[in-house]
């Protein structure tokens, strides 16, 4: 049985979405309710499902630059300077394609593991013995070339976030903790 419910759209949204459907081959009712359907499984799962779209658009991007996920004991051989360098232009391609690169940091920062997120910086932990050494140079170099401030050493990747950012995550949390509150 269907149920009817109103929901205020922009009308450029609307008209966009009215697109991609027919794109797809499918009426704009049957395209939501699919939408809506996996947003609902990937909240059931314990995930955030606006964030999780978000970071599998940035995967694809990164698939389409050559990027693939393999085991990190495969990529232990690659040299730290070679990983900064690649992480520099991918965060100039990532630009010009309109990707935050915080977004694509975070991101990336799950792959890594040892990542220590404080609200004025990400601290990347370096182990020597697998390959999230190397992947926190990737990273390095992404903040690099997104201007950021970063120190490294052997030990840790220190990459201090935007003010803008810090305000954001701020926001997002009280957003949080004021919707627990109303259940």
């Amino acid at each position: 049985m269907v149920s009817r419910k109103t929901v205020g759209l922009d009308t450029e949204l609307a008209k966009q979405l009215k697109e991609v459907a027919s794109r797809r081959g499918v009426t704009l009712s049957n395209y939501l309710r699919m939408l809506i359907g996996e947003a609902l499984e990937l909240e059931s799962r314990g995930f955030y499902a606006p964030k999780a779209l978000r970071e599998k658009r940035l995967e694809y991007i990164l698939e389409n630059l050559g990027f693939t996920l393999i085991p990190k004991e495969l990529v232990g051989n690659l040299d730290s300077g070679r990983a900064e360098e690649m992480g520099e232009r991918v965060g100039a391609i990532a630009r010009e394609l309109g990707v935050e690169a915080m977004e694509l940091i975070e991101l990336l920062c799950r792959f890594v593991g040892n990542t220590i997120f404080n609200p004025d910086k990400i601290v990347i932990v370096r182990n020597p013995n697998d390959a999230s050494s190397i992947i926190g140079d990737l990273i390095k170099g992404i903040a690099v070339s997104a201007g950021l401030n970063t120190v490294s050493d052997s030990a840790v990747v220190v990459i201090e976030l935007p003010r803008e950012k810090v305000a954001e995550g701020l926001r997002e949390f009280s957003e949080r903790k004021r919707r627990r509150k109303r259940r």
